[in-house]
């Protein structure tokens, strides 16, 4: 059956009926009485109306990263990222005055300034539009945290705003504090091109198929104006797995643009893939790190000699001492190299080592490192 909306009244129609229509439109239908005559009469030119589903824009700048041309108009989860006109203007595709007006003419600069990223599509009700918007936001947010695998980066989200015209329905996820680079700063523009999101798209990929399915206990959808989002507060973390946990721990991390408590996070990480008991941690992580990466004598000492080098930072800042050395040049050095070498061990769990990681042999694993 399908509805059949004629003013303020509606008739279900058979199928057999209407894969016999001829017909285009019959406009001005006034009662349902009218209808049935026209049916009697096999008179099939009616204008068929489905219930309307609403059409939501979803806009989302992406903020401090710059891209290159072969990422224009690229398609991204049935949307596209599109790069800001030359002239200063703003698509009118995606922006009409009144939703300037709602989200603000110092939220547009950043259309003006940015890339962002688009979606059209239709929704049901107010609330499946408040779900898609969060994500569509976790979506984005998720493939700018991979490209960190890539390279440092402080690329963020600036916000995600959506509209849907005929109802005047509007929702806006502010954006946080966003993520700094290694050294802990802000707007460090870092450029990446369609090899880079597509790389960045593999590793998602492959983090999904890592991350467990847990369910979350998250309070009823707040469907005002404003949306929030966040699940990962209300899972069980006694069934997280130590990659999802060193995962949080880097986002932490990258959240924090404070040195002290940066490379202490970088820390954390570390001890999530490579502590398997509670026994000398700062000399057991440290070697197994410098062991899994491999490499040359010189290599393995120097990575092995930066893991104590954080782990000093690490003990002293966590337990309110005053740091020998706690000038920024100097932190910022050290954090950069933390962050590479994270990003080295990452890359190698992630795509070569996940099952080991996982396994519940993953001691005999590491040592056999060792004496290799």
């Amino acid at each position: 059956m399908v509805i059949v909306v004629f003013g303020k009244s509606y008739v279900s129609l058979p199928r057999d009926v209407l894969d016999g229509m001829t017909g285009a439109l019959m406009l001005n239908i006034l009662s349902l009485r009218q209808l049935k005559r026209l049916l009697l009469k096999n008179l099939y030119l009616i204008r068929l109306i489905k219930l309307a589903k609403m059409k939501a824009i979803t806009v989302c700048p992406l903020r401090d990263i710059i891209l290159d041309p072969s990422c224009k108009d690229l398609e991204l989860d049935s949307g596209a990222i599109v790069f800001p006109l030359d002239d200063g203007k703003l698509y009118k595709e995606h922006f009409n005055l009144e939703f300037i007006e709602q989200i603000g003419l110092i939220t547009v600069e950043m259309f003006l300034k940015w890339p962002y990223f688009v979606k059209c599509y239709p929704v049901d009700n107010s609330e499946s539009l408040a779900k898609e918007t969060l994500r569509i936001r976790s979506k984005l947010n998720n493939l700018l945290d991979c490209l960190w695998f890539i390279k440092d980066n402080a690329a963020n989200i600036g916000g995600i705003y959506t509209h849907e015209e005929d109802k005047k329905l509007y929702y806006k996820v502010s954006d946080t504090a966003g993520k700094s680079n290694s050294k802990g700063e802000f707007h460090q523009l870092e450029s990446f091109g369609i090899n880079d999101i597509d790389k960045a798209v593999e590793i998602n990929a492959k983090i999904s198929e890592i991350e467990q399915k847990l369910s979350s206990d998250v309070p009823p959808l707040n469907t005002g104006q404003r949306v929030h989002d966040s699940p990962y507060h209300f899972v069980d973390h006694s069934k997280t797995n130590r990659i999802e946990r060193a995962l949080s721990f880097l986002v932490m991390a990258r959240h924090n643009s404070f040195l002290p408590a940066k490379i202490s996070t970088y820390v954390n990480v570390l001890e999530c893939l490579f502590t398997t008991d509670t026994n000398e941690i700062t000399h057991k992580v440290s070697e197994r790190v410098a062991f899994y990466l491999g490499g040359g004598q010189d290599n393995k000492k120097s990575n092995y000699m930066l893991s104590k080098e954080i782990y000093g930072i690490r003990s002293k800042f966590s337990h309110g001492q005053q740091l020998k050395n706690g000038k920024n040049e100097y932190l910022k050095i050290v954090s950069s190299n933390a962050d590479e070498l994270l990003r080295k061990v990452l890359n190698k769990v992630i795509l070569e080592d996940s099952e080991k990681f996982l396994s519940s042999k993953l001691d005999d694993f590491l040592n056999d490192l060792i004496f290799t």
